[in-house]
């Protein structure tokens, strides 16, 4: 059964593109985007909902991301936090990659 507060907020969270959309920020090659997901993806059902998600798009084989290409949070200043962390990650990284190429 839903409970229809939760349903009503879900709707309204959902229907407002600045809280859907944290982030994208595009790196010619790599795209890097933040989004509400909508629907809790904290499948251990411990500590609070899992609602928020980081996600790189292109060509990323060649950093040295740990083999990570997503990354999820709690909430919005967590996703704010954890976008802005990515994109600095992967700038620096592709900053050394073009001077290695030099």
């Amino acid at each position: 059964m839903v409970c229809r507060s939760r349903w009503g907020q879900f709707v309204q969270l959902f229907e407002d593109p600045d809280y859907r959309r944290v982030g994208a920020t595009d790196l010619g090659q790599v795209q890097i985007s933040t989004v509400w997901l909508g629907i809790d993806h904290n499948f251990t059902r411990q500590g609070p909902p899992v609602i928020f998600e980081t996600m790189l798009f292109g060509l990323f084989a060649e950093l040295d991301l740990a083999d990570r290409t997503q990354w999820r949070y709690r909430t919005l200043e967590e996703a704010q936090t954890g976008h802005e962390r990515v994109v600095a990650d992967v700038q620096k990284q592709i900053e050394q990659m073009l001077k290695e190429s030099e």
